[in-house]
């Protein structure tokens, strides 16, 4: 049986994902002396290492590094931009919203997304050159919207944390990713989209990411600088966001799906109640080792059941992207920067051994603030994941402090019915804030419902408030 979060099957198999630290402990004595702990804003360097140039053999993508303009390193984030393929005549590309894409992990690298889930390409096997290569999606968001997808914080993927400069607290990655925001604003190929509308979106981890950069950016905005970020809204996808509420209702979960019985359920439940205490006293990496075992209670108990998915037994298995990111022809049409080339990793351990102590800690508060800004927010998960499960989901945003909180929490959800009239979930929403389930669905919701994920998005965006009627634009 697989142990669930053992190094050798999770960073080389499940990355992309919210992941534990059964066997990361070793790592937590990782040069912490290194990390750059500067919260103050920065001002770009005479020369900040950005660069976008065309990837080859892929006619709407453009990638490269965009610098977050640390004046002690030369730390930066990598990036595939893919303009939308499928504008209209007269459409301005301009006018076009460009969507931002994270993942999680912490330390997952986005081109698990881009590939497994929502992005133009996937990848196929090439018998014929022992390789995997592109080959189009037949559905993605990209076919409604530019999609920018970033390997982030620094270290993640082929982003680079210069002299191990890795984060360590969510305000130090919001600072790095602004910055990287305004040096891609200020490259000549984007300098067209200041005034693009722009979204934030991704899942598991980029929970804890999303809220803390989309704040910093609005405080930002704040301060009237030349350069404004044309910021319109967020996106959280089976986010690991505020943990103190997205323990309690684990062992329900699991009890309810027959995966526990009435013993293990009570130990699952003896966890929890041991993670929200050391949460409350700040016992962080306590916290985050009640976490694990309740997962791996979980999943022992339940044969093996996939935590990601309820209705998979077994992890997944994406190492074919690593072998893809590290080949030496991916390398150089993806303008990959020579001191990482042929480094890639689905999952930088460094990058998680980093953000330990930030794991259990919340930043509902920041999701708080950036709906009482007024900023368009999704929250969707997907109705069979287990480790963000939809009920802890329901729990943490019901539990949100902010000026609707009531109003939202008594806010019935609707039907969501998909163009076909097929129930594709469930769906509320109150002033800026919109919370959908999302059908058939697990940790990894475009990957499996990548028809339904596309319409929630084009709806969200759109600013639809009836999702009982059939999308029709």
């Amino acid at each position: 049986m697989i142990k669930l979060f053992a190094i050798a099957i999770v960073l080389a198999a499940v990355s992309s994902r919210l992941i534990l630290p059964s066997d990361l402990v070793k790592n937590l004595q990782r040069s912490h002396e290194n990390l750059n702990p500067s919260l103050k804003t920065r001002s770009a360097p005479e020369d900040n290492n950005s660069y976008a140039k065309p990837v080859q053999g892929i006619a709407n993508a453009t990638s490269g590094y965009l610098s977050v303009n640390d004046p002690k390193t030369k730390s930066k984030l990598f990036f595939i931009f893919y303009s939308c393929r499928n504008m209209t005549s007269g459409q301005k590309a301009s006018d076009i919203p460009i969507v931002i894409w994270l993942q999680g992990g912490p330390g997952g690298s986005s081109q698990i997304g881009n590939f497994m889930e929502m992005g133009p390409w996937q990848l196929t096997y090439n018998p014929k050159t022992g390789k995997y290569q592109e080959t189009p999606r037949q559905l993605s968001w990209n076919d409604y919207y530019h999609l920018l997808v970033i390997d982030n914080p620094r270290g993640t993927g082929y982003s680079i944390a210069d002299q191990n400069s890795y984060v360590q607290t969510e305000d130090q990655v919001a600072e790095d990713f602004l910055q990287a925001l305004i040096n891609f604003y200020s490259l000549p190929d984007f300098a067209g989209f200041k005034n693009t509308p722009l979204y934030i979106f991704g899942e598991s981890y980029a929970g804890h990411y999303i809220p803390s950069i989309s704040k910093r950016i609005i405080q930002y905005n704040s301060q009237k600088p030349s350069l404004s970020i044309p910021l319109k809204g967020m996106g959280i996808g089976d986010g690991w966001t505020d943990p103190i509420n997205q323990l309690p209702l684990n062992g329900l979960f699991a009890y309810s799906l027959g995966l526990l019985d009435d013993v293990e359920r009570a130990k699952v439940e003896a966890f929890q109640t041991t993670g929200i205490y050391n949460i409350k006293n700040k016992n962080w990496k306590l916290a985050l080792t009640a976490f694990d075992n309740i997962m791996n209670t979980i999943v022992q108990s339940g044969g093996n059941v996939n935590v990601y998915n309820f209705r998979d037994f077994g992890d997944y298995d994406f190492s074919f992207i690593e072998k893809f990111m590290n080949d030496a022809d991916t390398v150089q049409r993806y303008n990959v920067d020579p001191s990482v080339a042929g480094h890639f990793k689905e999952e930088n351990t460094a990058v998680y051994t980093a953000l330990t102590n930030d794991f259990m800690q919340s930043v509902a508060d920041r999701v708080a603030f950036v709906l009482q800004s007024n900023l368009s927010t999704l929250i969707y998960n997907g109705q069979d994941d287990i480790i963000c499960n939809s009920p802890n989901q329901q729990n943490w945003v019901g539990n949100l402090s902010w000026s609707r909180q009531t109003e939202f929490y008594n806010t019935p959800f609707q039907v969501w019915l998909y163009a076909n009239q097929t129930m594709a979930g469930l769906a509320k929403q109150t002033g800026p804030l919109t919370f959908t389930i999302v059908n058939k669905a697990g940790h990894l919701a475009p990957m499996d419902q990548i028809n339904t994920t596309t319409e929630m998005l084009r709806r969200f965006i759109g600013g639809s408030t009836n999702w009982t009627n059939p999308l029709t634009y």
